[in-house]
């Protein structure tokens, strides 16, 4: 019983610290999005600014430049969230399932994972 026991606390120890890893995959991956969002504003207020200007018969050098430096520095963030995303997956000895690393036992068919066999796939 006293063993049963144990494998039920891994097993919700591990499903918590899952949920925990995705959780915060979420998190990163709503700041891409608002980032991504950011780059197609400033894209189109780029736009906006070069064709009034161009309609205008001057040049858009400041104003187009600076927006451009917020592209860059979205992008920056961008790339930051995507390295810092924890995207380690360990397939299953048993049933061949990808499981998120850190879980000790197979969500689909509750086999024991090899945690030596972890890569992080990127």
């Amino acid at each position: 019983m006293t063993n049963v026991m144990g494998k039920c606390c891994a097993m919700t120890a591990s499903a918590m610290n899952g949920m925990k890893r995705s959780a915060s995959n979420c998190r990163k991956d709503g700041n891409i999005a608002d980032q991504q969002k950011r780059i197609n504003d400033l894209t189109m207020e780029i736009g906006r600014l070069t064709i009034r200007k161009l309609d205008e018969g001057q040049t858009a050098e400041e104003p187009v430049l600076e927006r451009y430096r917020r592209i860059i520095e979205a992008r920056e963030k961008i790339a930051a969230n995507e390295q810092a995303k924890d995207v380690r997956k360990v397939v299953c000895p048993v049933c061949g399932e990808k499981t998120i690393s850190g879980m000790r036992y197979c969500g689909r068919c509750g086999a024991e994972l090899d945690r030596g066999a972890i890569a992080k796939n990127r």
